[in-house]
């Protein structure tokens, strides 16, 4: 986890819409708290993805709708720079929109900041969709684009 301290940490942090000002340095301590508080949640499903024994990000679903976003809805941060691009999160998140489905959802549903290109890319290589046009969120100002993959388009992109 020492890439959440380091230089592209805040970068990281800035893409997912996380503001400068509320991002701090963080401990392995204060870590394993906000994981323990995930583990708790009953609102949330929550995995640290791993590679060859290093956690290099966090995949996760919200259950309940929230004013700008449906449910279920997934997020995704492969946080070590090292490890972008290298299917890692796409095979994650077809893992995860796949859980989702043999649950019984219907859809899944995303969003990215509208200038996070990497984001935007991931999920289209994923089959969602842009669903509406980009908003600004009320509750922090930036600007959105939300998606959503369909049980039967994730057939045809899964090759099902």
């Amino acid at each position: 986890m020492h890439w959440i301290n380091g230089t592209h940490g805040m970068e990281t942090l800035r893409m997912m819409g996380v503001p400068e000002h509320s991002a701090e340095p963080t401990t392995l301590l204060l870590e394993k708290a906000r994981i323990e508080g995930f583990i708790e949640t009953r609102d949330q499903y929550n995995w640290m993805i791993e590679v060859e024994g290093d956690v290099i990000g966090a995949i996760w679903v919200g259950l309940l709708a929230t004013g700008s976003l449906a449910a279920p809805a997934v997020s995704i941060m492969i946080g070590e720079p090292a490890a972008r691009g290298a299917g890692v999160g796409l095979l994650c998140l077809n893992a995860v929109d796949q859980f989702l489905f043999r649950s019984g959802a219907e859809r899944v549903f995303a969003r990215h900041l509208v200038g996070n290109h990497a984001s935007a890319r991931l999920l289209a290589r994923a089959g969602f969709v842009d669903l509406d046009e980009p908003y600004i969120d009320q509750d922090d100002g930036l600007r959105w684009q939300n998606v959503s993959l369909s049980d039967a388009a994730n057939k045809v992109v899964a090759g099902a």
